[in-house]
């Protein structure tokens, strides 16, 4: 066999393998992670978003834009809501401020599914400066089970379980 076509198939099986790892990363993630979205808090509740629990308690029924993550198999759990003017002020009045490494260590596994947006201070390598924290607020709620980061200026929450390892 000449050199060069085994070479040739050795380079083709290589590829193959290599396109293969993100594929397969892909199909598990598709069938693990579960996503809906609603545009209304109303629309969540009729679909049965919040009597299932893909829904936390702290949010508010005036939560618009709703991207709901969770896992089939674990508690890992994604919510990302828009909220009117002055809710977030009341939506964690009795939730517990939190630091920017404790968010980070808790908030980096997200699934792709969980969406786009979020703030990249939570990747996995921290390629920005962290906001101030007028604009961009961090919160664990009262029973542990979520933090949160609140992008003050956008009136967007991003939400995630943190009571586990996910």
């Amino acid at each position: 066999m000449p050199i060069g076509t085994r070479w040739g198939r050795v380079a083709t099986v290589a590829f193959l393998v290599v396109l293969m790892f993100p594929l397969t990363r892909l199909g598990c993630e598709l069938v693990e992670f579960q996503a809906r979205s609603y545009a209304t808090y109303a629309d969540a509740q009729g679909d049965g978003a919040v009597e299932r629990g893909w829904l936390a308690g702290f949010v508010p029924a005036s939560a618009l834009r709703i991207r709901e993550v969770h896992s089939a198999d674990t508690r890992a759990q994604w919510l990302v809501f828009d909220l009117p003017a002055g809710a977030t002020g009341t939506m964690t009045s009795e939730m517990e401020p939190i630091t920017l490494a404790e968010a980070r260590r808790t908030g980096v596994n997200r699934p792709w599914r969980a969406g786009p947006g979020w703030p990249a201070e939570l990747g996995r390598i921290v390629t920005v400066a962290p906001r101030d924290s007028e604009r961009l607020g961090l919160f664990r709620t009262g029973d542990g089970a979520f933090c949160l980061a609140i992008d003050r200026a956008e009136n967007r929450t991003f939400a995630w379980r943190c009571d586990h390892a996910g």
